[in-house]
């Protein structure tokens, strides 16, 4: 009796499992990328007639695409609604280093999607960054946000908060291809210590004018061919360990790209007002001086299909002075990338990659600092 039963149940357990998985309509997906690129970077210092040189050649992490692993789901709950949720964590794949001071510091986000638009809850993307389904400056030149420490990119010649915690964000429904974005986020940096010399992290209070909040509205529109994108927003800072707010930043950032069979075209720019250097990359990778800066940015760029692979160029410029009226710094800064991905297959890139950047500043009567970088790569991705 009891073979004829396991027997019966072996008939039975595969239709059943088909029927499981038919009613089961969620869905769990881990995806990644891993990332290594030999960089050689040449840097020459100018300082009041006195020269410096530095060379430096190493192995980095997530040249070409940051390197990350993730998991994301979705659960279809019918009539076109559906619920999911997005955990993405980025590592230094050289040296195993977390980043961001947090596991899954790209993206923490659960959202609701339905004919309504699409609504998202936590850690995820600015409007105006390059992050992230909300993004709108991701694209303003073929090289992404990455791709080198000087390359032609929003991420290093605007200023960009990037990621924003404690947040809400929708995106509408597509109506004649456009889209209307809205963001707010409660505290912008959970992880902020706005006082390193105590102990412990120093933070105020989550929607209160003691933690920085942000404030956004863009539009996105994409028939196919056409991306094009405009946002604005505000940015207001927490509070120092003096007790004191600065003055909040402001920033308008449009562009995107036109796409032909084998080229596509890029370009965007950017105006900003008392935007902390800090979150200016390049910049702040070169001169290394917090400071608010009122300016602007402007990118471009072409992608062509060659040889079976990806060759890219742009070029940037982009000009700063102080908001403040107790300092006196301007500068400038220009800058060119090429590059060139091959796929090795339908996850893996070969790349090779060059960026040169002048930059210039001046303080007050000082003499004016100016710098001339090039940097060179040469790596794989691997995406999973």
């Amino acid at each position: 009796m009891s073979s004829k039963i396991f027997i019966l149940i072996s008939a039975l357990l595969p239709m059943l499992l088909a029927s499981a998985n038919a009613q089961d309509k969620s869905h769990i997906t881990l995806f990644g990328v891993v990332d290594d690129g030999l960089v050689h970077t040449y840097q020459k210092k100018n300082l009041d007639g006195k020269k410096t040189v530095q060379n430096k050649t190493e192995l980095r992490s997530g040249v070409y695409r940051g390197a990350r692993w993730g998991v994301r789901g979705i659960e279809d709950l019918g009539g076109g609604y559906s619920v999911g949720f997005v955990l993405d964590a980025g590592f230094k794949d050289d040296n195993g280093q977390q980043t961001m001071g947090r596991l899954f510091g790209r993206e923490s986000s659960l959202n609701v999607k339905g004919p309504f638009g699409e609504l998202y809850f936590g850690r995820i993307g600015a409007i105006t960054s390059g992050a992230g389904p909300m993004a709108i400056a991701a694209w303003y030149s073929p090289f992404g946000t990455s791709c080198g420490q000087f390359a032609v990119t929003s991420y290093n010649y605007m200023f960009n908060f990037q990621r924003v915690d404690n947040s809400v964000s929708y995106r509408s429904p597509a109506l004649q291809n456009t889209r209307l974005l809205l963001q707010y986020s409660r505290d912008v940096d959970g992880l902020e210590d706005i006082d390193p010399n105590k102990a412990g992290i120093q933070h105020g209070e989550e929607g209160k004018s003691s933690t920085g909040q942000y404030y956004a509205i863009g539009f996105q529109y994409n028939n196919k061919k056409v991306d094009f994108n405009l946002g604005t927003d505000h940015l207001t800072y927490s509070k120092n360990a003096a007790g004191i707010k600065p003055k909040g930043a402001y920033t308008v950032t449009f562009g995107g790209s036109v796409k032909y069979s084998k080229l596509e075209i890029y370009s965007g720019a950017q105006v900003f007002w008392h935007a902390n250097s800090k979150w200016i990359t390049t910049y702040n990778l070169l001169w290394n001086q917090q400071a608010y800066l009122n300016g602007y940015a402007v990118l471009g760029g072409i992608e062509y299909v060659i040889g079976g692979g990806q060759a890219m160029a742009a070029v940037g410029y982009s000009k700063t002075r102080s908001a403040t009226l107790d300092q006196e710094r301007r500068g400038h800064m220009t800058g060119a990338s090429l590059g060139y991905a091959y796929p090795l297959s339908k996850r893996t890139n070969l790349y090779f990659l060059f960026n040169a950047n002048y930059a210039r500043q001046s303080y007050g009567s000082s003499p004016a600092v100016k710098t001339t970088t090039f940097e060179e790569a040469i790596g794989l991705t691997h995406f999973f």
